[in-house]
């Protein structure tokens, strides 16, 4: 938080703010499904919540969007930051996730195979829950014909 950080990657504070930002961008999606506009939207999951919590999480899922554009700001201004001030450009890795680095002042990391498939699969989960997995289908009510 010093300003010492030497590793490759995010330093501390940015990690956090990497970290509040996708938290935020969870919240947003997770009260987008249940918010309604009370007009003609309504979320896939608005069924299963009160009209009550579905108007609360509309006004959070309005009010995210400041939240979550000044962090983007932020961290636009960041890279912004190390790239003028400190001649250290991060926009190419920003853009690519990619960086060129002395592979002898780096240690290897390993990821593990088996990480990727549960966050895969939790990903689909997540996914089909998200459209309505959960939901009942809507009864089918004949018309009567006169």
């Amino acid at each position: 938080m010093r300003g010492d950080w030497r590793g490759v990657g995010h330093n501390p504070l940015g990690a956090l703010s990497v970290l509040a930002l996708l938290g935020a961008l969870l919240l947003q999606t997770a009260s987008g499904l249940i918010a309604n506009d009370d007009i003609a939207f309504n979320g896939p999951l608005y069924p299963l919540v009160t009209s009550a919590l579905s108007g609360q999480a509309s006004a959070l899922h309005r009010e995210f969007f400041w939240l979550i554009s000044g962090l983007v700001g932020l961290h636009l201004g960041a890279v912004l930051f190390y790239t003028l001030g400190r001649g250290t450009s991060l926009i190419r890795p920003m853009l690519t996730g990619c960086v060129v680095v002395d592979d002898s002042a780096v240690p290897a990391a390993t990821g593990g195979g088996w990480l990727a498939l549960i966050i895969a699969i939790a990903g689909a989960l997540v996914v089909w829950l998200a459209s309505g997995g959960m939901l009942t289908a809507a009864p089918v009510h004949s018309v009567p014909s006169w």
